[in-house]
């Protein structure tokens, strides 16, 4: 099959989980942008909120892909737990590296897609006076964002600032950003969002969020009230009895051994973390906390709460500053149809990026920097599958020997 003459949409997601709006967004892309095949970068077993993802990133990749998507590739877990401009970024590099991806589907609370445009314009080229507004803003003792925020409104003379309060609305900017700096081709799309996707208790009439689904299942009560709001797949997953979801304080053991005895250079050389917050760290690393208590005990206007568990995470999965988030990228899949495998055999016969589909056979074939990227991933999913079977008994198989899931 001629590759040429396919159109293909690529989604960035976490999935987390699997829901009936994340169903309707791949149903709208399809429909939008007429593609013959969908692919989804999706995190893997850790979010950008710098949490694990409440269940295993092989069971949501064939969730979406059950669902109407045609292939899922992981997004490393540098970028996956990264800040949203690096989360964006590695993804859409992924897709971009692909050589073949038409467009790109995106959620946002606005339809004003110049508007978003125009803020990415700003943030990309960054004029003196949004810089000078926000070395102000930080030196107020705003967070980041809140600087950001207010850098934009003082560069603007009509205030769409208010666009960057917004959690999809502000992903939607890095997205466009990264698109911008690496010149790609890839058409941004977006599917407006209705509703608040922030609430966290469940909404029978409407989708409800992640938030509140999430919610719900750390309560381990009666999941059939999901029936609705999870897709075929998922839901059947979360009503068996083995079922277990996974949250941060299933990882306080390791955090808290990795605390013993560290020193401030060794906290400030993780990725997130600079000499006030290693400062904070220290003040309660000899104390007893869960991951959660901790980052509670941490949380000030100067961090944001994802920053904080983000740098806990980095800790725990040492993800240090040294990486190079600009090199070695691959493409590794998770799930996919039967009928999308022709994509792979495309991009091997380019050559463009190297396809992870056997990592205990391939990682002795790649370069050094490959295979500590690989290996970094590894140890994620690895330590991740131990927390699951010390809180559950339930056993994964490590991804060294895990193939894709092929429907």
């Amino acid at each position: 099959m001629s590759i040429a003459k396919q159109t293909i949409a690529g989604i960035i997601a976490e999935y987390n989980p699997f829901h009936a709006g994340h169903a309707y967004h791949i149903e709208e892309t399809r429909r939008l942008t007429g593609a013959n095949y969908i692919i989804v970068i999706m995190s893997g077993d850790y979010v950008q909120r710098g949490t694990p993802a409440i269940t295993d990133k092989y069971i949501r990749a064939e969730a979406a892909v059950r669902a109407g998507a045609d292939m899922v590739i992981e997004l490393p877990v540098r970028f996956s737990v990264s800040s949203a401009e690096l989360f964006a970024f590695g993804g859409v590099s992924i897709l971009d590296k692909l050589g073949f991806v038409d467009y790109i589907s995106f959620g946002a609370e606005t339809d004003r897609l110049d508007n978003l445009n125009i803020i990415a314009d700003i943030l990309v080229t960054e004029p003196e006076k949004y810089k000078d507004a926000l070395r102000a803003g930080l030196k107020k003792g705003l967070t980041f964002p809140k600087a950001r925020e207010f850098a934009i409104k003082e560069v603007l003379e009509n205030d769409m600032s208010t666009l960057l309060t917004s959690p999809n609305n502000i992903l939607a900017v890095e997205y466009l950003k990264s698109l911008k700096k690496i010149n790609s081709k890839i058409a941004p799309v977006f599917v407006k969002r209705t509703g608040d996707y922030n609430l966290d208790e469940l909404t029978p009439e409407s989708y409800s969020s992640a938030t509140a689904l999430r919610k719900h299942l750390y309560k381990r009560e009666d999941n059939s009230v999901l029936r609705n709001d999870l897709s075929d797949f998922m839901y059947s997953h979360v009503m068996q009895p083995s079922f277990y979801p996974i949250s941060e304080d299933n990882f306080s053991d390791i955090l808290m051994y990795k605390l013993n005895g560290i020193t401030k250079k060794e906290l400030c050389d993780y990725l997130d973390i600079d000499e006030d917050l290693a400062d904070r760290i220290l003040a309660f690393s000899h104390n007893t906390f869960t991951f959660r208590e901790l980052a509670e005990a941490l949380d000030t206007k100067n961090y944001t709460r994802t920053r904080i568990n983000r740098s806990l995470l980095h800790i725990i999965l040492d993800i240090t500053k040294v990486y190079n988030f600009n090199s070695y990228m691959y493409v590794k899949p998770l799930a996919m149809k039967k009928e999308a495998t022709f994509l792979l055999r495309n991009l091997q016969d380019a050559g463009k990026v190297p396809i992870i589909s056997k990592t205990a056979d391939q990682i002795r074939t790649v370069s050094a920097g490959m295979k500590k990227a690989l290996n970094l991933d590894i140890k994620a999913t690895e330590t991740y599958n131990q927390a699951l079977y010390f809180a559950s008994g339930k056993k994964l198989r490590s991804d060294y020997y895990r193939s894709p899931i092929v429907i």
